[in-house]
C-alpha cells in the first residue's frame, strides 16, 4: 500500500514544504533520513534557563565555551538524525558531509567527528551524533560555524525536505531544513556594566580574554556580574586587581607570559602593572 508524501509532510510535521502540485509516491518500502532537532527551553548563558509555551524543532543549534574553566577545552553538539520508514535489524550508514564551502571551522582545528562511521543502529531509527568542539581563543572574537548535509545512499532517500518549526498545529512558524543541520560555537562575552563603571580603573581596558583570566582566578562567573554587588563588588577589586597582577607575573616570570588576542601581553591599570621588561628588545 503507498501513501502519499504530501499527507506525511502535513501530518507528522506540521506543514512542511510540500504543495499541492509536489505528490510524491512514499511506499512501505521506502525509507528516508532527515535531521530534526527540538527544544523545549533555551539558555541565555547566564545560568538560567526559559522554558518554551511550545516545543520547538531545530535545524540549528548554538554551543558556548563561555563561563567555562580554562581546563575545559572541549565541549560536544549532537546532530539529531532520524528516519521514516521500516526499522531493520541490522545497523544502516547514514551519509553525511560537512559542507566546506559554507562551513568556517575546519575539521580536525576547529572540532572532530566520525562521519565515515555514522549508522543507525538495528531495531532504531534515529541516533545523536556527537560532534567534539574545540576551544581556542579565536572563539572569543568571532563565531565558528560548521554545516553538515544529509546526502542518499543505498540505505535512505531524501524524500522530507523541510518541516515546520512549532510542535503547535495554529502557531505561526518558520519551516526549517530537514537535509542541513548547523553548528555555531563560540565563547562570547560582551563587558558586564559594573566592569564598565568600575573595573578600568583596576583591570584596565577590557578585552573578552581578560574578563576570562580574572574569572578565573577569582573564581566569578558571569552571572556574578549580573548580578554584581555580592561577590562582584567595588570593595573586592583592589584585592582582585593584585591577585591578577599576581598571576599574570608569575606566569611571565616563568617564560610563558599572556597575551591578549592581538598579540600584546595583558596588563591591567597603570596601579597594578605587570613587569614584561625582560621580553623587551
Amino acid at each position: 500500500m503507498k501513501s502519499k508524501l504530501k499527507y506525511l509532510c502535513i501530518f507528522l510535521f506540521f506543514g512542511a514544504a510540500c504543495q499541492e502540485n509536489d505528490i510524491m509516491e512514499f511506499s512501505s518500502e521506502d525509507t528516508t533520513v532527515y535531521f530534526q532537532g527540538g527544544a523545549g527551553y533555551s539558555m541565555p548563558g547566564d545560568g538560567t534557563v526559559i522554558y518554551a509555551p511550545t516545543y520547538r524543532y531545530i535545524d540549528s543549534t548554538v554551543v558556548s565555551f563561555a563561563g567555562l574553566a580554562n581546563t575545559e577545552r572541549f565541549r560536544t553538539a549532537y546532530l539529531p538524525v532520524k528516519t521514516m520508514g521500516k526499522t531493520k535489524d541490522y545497523p544502516r550508514p547514514v551519509k553525511i558531509i560537512v559542507d566546506k564551502e559554507e562551513s568556517s571551522a575546519v575539521e580536525g582545528v576547529d572540532f572532530t567527528v566520525g562521519l565515515d562511521t555514522i549508522a543507525i543502529p538495528a531495531n532504531a531509527n534515529q541516533i545523536n551524533v556527537p560532534v567534539t568542539l574545540i576551544r581556542s581563543d579565536i572563539l572569543l572574537e568571532k563565531s565558528k560555524r560548521i554545516v553538515f548535509r544529509l546526502e542518499e545512499n543505498e540505505y535512505f532517500k531524501l524524500l522530507i525536505p523541510a518541516y515546520k518549526a512549532s510542535s503547535s498545529w495554529t502557531a505561526m512558524a518558520d519551516t526549517l531544513s530537514a537535509l542541513k543541520f548547523t553548528v555555531v560555537f563560540n565563547e562570547q562575552y560582551s563587558m558586564p556594566f559594573y566592569y564598565e563603571i568600575f573595573g578600568e580603573e583596576f583591570f584596565g581596558s577590557w578585552s573578552p580574554k581578560k574578563f576570562r583570566v580574572l574569572n578565573e582566578v577569582m573564581g566569578w562567573t558571569v552571572r556574578d556580574w549580573n548580578n554584581a554587588g555580592n561577590k562582584v563588588a567595588y570593595g573586592r577589586f583592589d584585592f582582585a586587581a593584585k591577585a591578577v597582577r599576581r598571576h599574570l607575573q608569575e606566569m611571565a616570570d616563568a617564560g610563558t607570559p599572556i597575551t591578549e588576542s592581538d598579540g600584546s601581553y595583558m596588563q591591567l591599570a597603570p596601579k597594578y602593572a605587570v613587569d614584561y621588561s625582560k621580553y623587551e628588545k
